[in-house]
């Protein structure tokens, strides 16, 4: 899987898109926390993350149920793009 924030990525520009996640009143809980993780996978030249959804539920303690469906919500209100690798 992969998911794209828009554009490039800085470390500004990283630290303002999660600015702007959290203050999304329908992005919550574990949604923002998995925001958080994409964000921090995020790579500065092509603007894309690959972590697995197994290495994000890891990450925060989650089973992948619970990962699927905070990414789907931030797919939703349209802070990410879904790209499957291949």
């Amino acid at each position: 899987m992969s998911t794209t924030a828009i554009g490039k990525s800085s470390s500004a520009a990283r630290l303002k898109l999660f600015d702007r996640i959290v203050r999304d009143t329908d992005i919550t809980g574990m949604s923002v926390k998995v925001a958080w993780r994409l964000i921090s996978h995020i790579n500065n030249q092509t603007g894309l993350c690959y972590p697995g959804i197994d290495r994000l539920a890891k990450d925060l303690g989650a089973n992948e149920r619970t990962i699927r469906r905070a990414i789907d919500r931030l797919i939703d209100h349209g802070w990410f793009t879904e790209r499957r690798r291949g």
